[in-house]
């Protein structure tokens, strides 16, 4: 059984588990994927978990939704490798109009094919795909809690 077909029984289980609604939402997370079924799973995961969701399938649809949603989006949750737009250059293009944003690039390539979209792990928010919808709730908890320290 293939990654999409596991991350989807996962995420139908927690799902199942979680039957009471989250009260408040969290924090707004703006979700780039350009595979829908990616997408989708971790939108409805996110959402359970209480996060308000906007979703966008492509680097120029996410730049449009965040230059028209009125209130702060606190993640932006982008995959690395897109068409027509790299998750690197959606980051560079949507800095300037929502600077407080934190990004988590995803991806399931390689470290060196990653490299070539100008992503170092080491100097961002990186997760891998496949990842669990534990690990991705516990990545995004450690980045939207992090302190960030102004230059």
């Amino acid at each position: 059984m293939g990654y999409a077909h596991r991350a989807l029984r996962e995420g139908m289980a927690i799902i199942k588990a979680r039957q009471s609604d989250v009260a408040n939402t969290l924090e707004t997370i703006l979700l780039v994927d350009d595979e829908d079924y990616i997408r989708e799973l971790v939108s409805a995961i996110l959402a359970i978990e209480g996060y308000n969701v906007l979703e966008a399938s492509s680097g120029p649809q996410a730049l449009k939704v965040a230059g028209e949603f009125e209130g702060k989006i606190h993640l932006l949750l982008t995959d690395v490798v897109m068409s027509p737009m790299s998750g690197s250059e959606l980051v560079k293009q949507i800095s300037p109009i929502r600077p407080d944003m934190k990004v988590l690039y995803i991806s399931g390539f390689p470290d060196d094919a990653i490299v070539q979209f100008g992503i170092h792990q080491a100097k961002v928010s990186f997760l891998p795909k496949p990842f669990t919808p534990k690990v991705l709730i516990q990545k995004i908890r450690s980045i939207l809690d992090a302190v960030t320290v102004q230059a």
